[in-house]
């Protein structure tokens, strides 16, 4: 039975009371192999508690304000997602009923363009467009149209396991790793929430110096320079929350004036002069890429680019010249046909480079740590596995002894 869309003042009393005044449950999705650096990215933000990592994710409980500060401040995380209920779905009779009782008007505007994404596992129930269609049943009962053309665009996700069900509403929209629209790409561009992981990983806000000398399309200097500036990475893009009834864009313009405009500001108060960033590539068209996302960014005064090889760089002599004392390299190291391409094979190039870096610190994003391990003076402090997009590759982080 349709009960109708209720008053904006019935709602907004309904809010008040069941959303913005209670306790919400929240997951973060992010590259497998990282969970351990967004749930330390989690446990900062205010109004979170009882964080848990998972594979591939990290849940967490907070008030419904927490929501702000994560899609503003979260850069390992690729979805933000919003729990609207848990129940038994043991036949399509108790989910529907079930869904019914889930406060839509309080998450879904009266009209919209609603995305319904289903994931059934070890549960009865596994007829994808049965759930969606259950699901758009119980939502249009509350009065709800969900495919109104031109409408604000949601998507609500209905996940199955052991017949139970949770919908969860995506706060984010686009995933969380497109940070200001549209990129240049180079082949093998990393995603920007891999690239900040990076960054978070290397300690780049401690370097006097970054470099990455086989830079692509240049995102991890561009996340670097966010995480020295303290620059939220979600503070330049829409939501679909904003689409809601449940967004409070007053409580959003506070959350972006503590953690962005206050927190850049804090951080260039804290900090020395900013550290020179620079990048270099052999590739021309990746070159083209990186200047074209670089100017995009605003980075052109702090991220440096010039096409070289990456063997003929002289990093002892770059440390000196800026009088740096904690150098780091990031990067994503060409290998296999990558790495022939430019005249060797993966092992002996990464060694190449790594060999002529000495009291340099570094961090890699590369599929075969013995590779670092084996270069002369190199010291691997840790390594982590991780799986970005279907590959399975490593995190390496490490240092260079000095040799004097």
């Amino acid at each position: 039975m349709n009960e109708g869309y209720p008053s904006d003042a019935s709602r907004r009393r309904r809010l008040k009371r069941e959303v913005w005044g209670a306790p919400r449950r929240f997951r973060a999705s992010c590259a497998l192999g990282l969970e351990e650096i967004l749930h330390a990215e989690v446990a900062a933000l205010p109004e979170v508690h009882h964080a848990v990592a998972r594979p591939g994710e990290v849940a967490f409980d907070g008030a419904f304000e927490a929501v702000y500060a994560a899609l503003l401040r979260l850069r390992s995380a690729d979805t933000l997602r919003l729990s609207l209920g848990e129940m038994p779905a043991e036949t399509f009779p108790m989910l529907f009923d079930q869904l019914t009782r889930l406060s839509w008007p309080l998450f879904l505007p009266p009209r919209c363009d609603l995305e319904v994404r289903v994931r059934s596992r070890k549960s009865r129930l596994r007829d994808a467009d049965g759930l969606e269609r259950t699901l758009r049943k119980a939502v249009a009962g509350q009065g709800i149209e969900t495919r109104a053309h031109g409408a604000p665009r949601l998507t609500v996700v209905l996940e199955l396991w052991r017949d139970r069900a949770e919908a969860w509403l995506d706060a984010a929209g686009e995933p969380l790793h497109r940070r200001w629209g549209d990129k240049w790409v180079a082949r093998t561009s990393l995603r920007e929430t891999t690239a900040a992981a990076v960054g978070l990983f290397a300690s780049v806000g401690n370097a006097d110096l970054v470099v990455d000398p086989f830079c692509g399309s240049g995102t991890l200097l561009l996340e670097a320079a966010d995480l020295i500036d303290g620059t939220c990475p979600g503070g330049r893009r829409p939501y679909a929350l904003q689409g809601s009834p449940c967004f409070k864009s007053e409580r959003m313009r506070h959350a972006w004036r503590r953690d962005c405009v206050d927190a850049e500001a804090r951080a260039a108060s804290n900090r020395a002069p900013r550290p020179p960033l620079l990048g270099w590539d052999v590739d021309a068209d990746a070159l083209e890429a990186a200047r074209a996302n670089v100017e995009r960014a605003g980075r052109t005064d702090q991220v440096r680019l010039a096409r070289r090889d990456a063997r003929e760089l002289d990093l002892p002599g770059l440390a000196r010249t800026v009088s740096a004392r904690m150098p780091t390299i990031v990067s994503n190291p060409p290998y296999g046909r990558r790495a022939l391409a430019v005249g060797g094979d993966s092992g002996w190039l990464l060694a190449e480079v790594l060999r002529a870096a000495p009291g340099w610190r570094f961090a890699l994003v590369y599929p075969v740590p013995a590779h670092a391990e084996a270069a002369p003076g190199v010291q691997v402090e840790e390594v982590r596995s991780v799986r970005m997009r279907g590959l399975r590759t490593h995190l390496i982080r490490g240092r260079v002894a000095d040799g004097r």
